[in-house]
Order: C-alpha cells, then structure tokens, then sequence
C-alpha cells in the first residue's frame, strides 16, 4: 500500500522489480482503470478491527502530544477539537474525531496515512497501511446502448 501512495500503479515494489500494474493488473491499464487504489479510498471503508487499532495507538495522552487532538489540529479539524473532547468515557476520542471527518468527502485513507506521518506517528501509520485495502474494484463505466433495435414482426 506504501508503494501504490508513493508512485501508483507505476510504482515498484522493490527497486528493479516489477510494477504494481505488472503485478496486480497484468499490466493492463484497462485492468487498472477498474480498480480504485487504496489510498484514494474514504475513510470510511477502514476496517473496524484497523479503526480500533488507531484508537488504542491515539487515545492514550502522547508525551510529546502527539495524539488524537493535534492529529485533529493537522487534519484541519482545530474548530472539532472542544466538541470532540467530552473527557475520556465510554467512547474513543480518536473514533469521534474519525466520524467528524469522515463527514468531508475528500477524506481518504492516504491522507490519514500523511498525517499520521506528518505527525511522527509511524507506528499509527503502519497499522493503518497494514489494515487497509490495496485496492476497490469499482463498477466499470456505463454505456449508454442507444435506443434498441426495431422487433421485426
């Protein structure tokens, strides 16, 4: 998932090796044209078991403050933050702040993953590309079949 939101399907695994639309797509851009790339995914496709994960890795306070609130400052949700501090109750501030962004239709997996990174977060970062999707398969485009053929009787 790291070399796809590094360089696409162009991008290789390992230097000299063959590229993920070698690989995944057998090198047909028909092929790839029918897969959506997991970091363009939203996020709300994370997996509930990954979602849980970032929320053990976030919620516990950072030392260095590195959690779920300045995760919430770099994912421009600052205005978020009193609304999404309610305390430390029966529900994860990491998965409230989950949901205010998974409100915005721009918010993707790799997005989070630059983050996460941006916020020295690697371990977070890590799951999150160990726990989520390569790709979607998406519905090819619809043709328009024009008006049918006369019935000849």
């Amino acid at each position: 998932m790291a070399a796809l939101q590094l360089g696409g399907w162009q991008e290789s695994v390992e230097p000299g090796s063959e590229t993920l639309l070698q690989l995944l797509c057998f090198n047909s851009e028909e092929v790839s044209q029918l897969l959506l790339p997991g970091p363009q995914l939203h996020v709300s496709s994370m997996s509930t078991v990954t979602r849980q994960s970032l929320c053990q890795l976030l919620d516990p306070a950072h030392p260095m403050g590195k959690d779920w609130c300045m995760l919430a400052v770099q994912m421009g949700l600052i205005d978020k933050v009193p609304k999404l501090d309610v305390g430390a109750g029966s529900y994860s501030q990491t998965a409230r702040l989950m949901d205010e962004w998974a409100n915005l239709p721009e918010s993707s997996i790799g997005d989070l993953v630059t983050a996460l990174k941006t916020l020295g977060r690697l371990e977070a970062a890590d799951c999150l590309l160990a726990g989520s999707s390569l790709y979607r398969i998406s519905s090819p485009p619809s043709r328009d079949p024009g008006p049918a053929p006369p019935v000849s009787r």
